[in-house]
């Protein structure tokens, strides 16, 4: 059946979980899926491998994301950065414990959220709520 429209796989595969986690009282930031499609694979991502990259290693990473579209049976302009942009967010905030900028983030806002467990339309998304656990939100 897969996630409803407007879910993150990432919550849709383990909402109670999810839900958890976020009712812990942790610190949380959370990347939006907006933002994280605003950072497109290109064809010419290889000037970003660090030069003193070894060779092997280079060529694996160019490899790699130039053909990771035709893995997944998508285009090149279909495929973007989501876990990696999460993973430079998390780097980025890391120093301020999430509470400071990350560059990779244009838009970073204190919200309310909760996962939705109600069955329906929105079940499994991440929302924002009066009544929901504090956290940072990667908007854009």
């Amino acid at each position: 059946a897969g996630a409803p429209e407007g879910a993150s796989w990432n919550a849709f595969l383990g909402p109670i979980s999810a839900s958890q986690v976020i009712a812990s009282g942790v610190s949380l930031v959370f990347m939006s899926s907006s933002a994280q499609n605003m950072i497109p694979v290109n064809k010419t991502d290889e000037k970003y491998i660090p030069q003193d990259c070894p060779c092997a290693q280079r060529q694996y990473l160019a490899d790699f994301y130039l053909n990771f579209a035709k893995a997944c049976d998508e285009s090149m302009s279909d495929v973007y950065y989501w876990d990696t942009s999460a993973a430079v967010l998390m780097t980025q905030l890391m120093p301020t414990f999430g509470k400071g900028d990350a560059s990779v983030c244009t838009d970073l806002r204190d919200m309310h959220v909760s996962i939705n467990l109600e069955n329906g339309a929105r079940y499994s998304w991440l929302e924002q709520h009066s009544f929901g656990a504090a956290a940072r939100v990667c908007m854009a």
